[in-house]
């Protein structure tokens, strides 16, 4: 990527979390055990601070806005793992990224 492009990128760090989150029931029912969903959440970091990270499943460099975006508190994750987006969109070897990753069940593409 070039000089101009890097500067002109806004979103440029990419995160997967793996995290807890609060179980919210509404019907009558017996409760049996206390319990907790276990979330994955792949994104764009759009904002962070020391108690909780906001990630972006959808970025515009062109306005720096964001959709689709989820705030999670920092004490219900169990695991980060960061990497910056030129990791993904900077191969000089097409080989290098699994194309099988693109795909969907029925064998569309993403």
């Amino acid at each position: 990527m070039s000089q101009e492009t890097n500067e002109l990128t806004f979103y440029t760090k990419l995160v997967y979390i793996e995290w807890k989150d609060a179980v919210a029931v509404s019907d009558w029912e017996e409760v049996r055990e206390a319990e907790l969903f276990k979330c994955k959440t792949v994104g764009f970091v759009v904002a962070e601070s020391d108690s909780a990270i906001c990630v972006a499943a959808v970025v515009s460099d062109e306005d720096k806005q964001s959709n689709s975006k989820i705030h999670i508190p920092k004490a219900w994750v169990d695991k980060i793992i960061r990497f910056p987006l030129s990791q993904i969109t900077e191969h000089s070897n097409k080989n290098e990224i699994d194309p099988d990753l693109f795909k969907l069940n029925h064998g569309g593409t993403i």
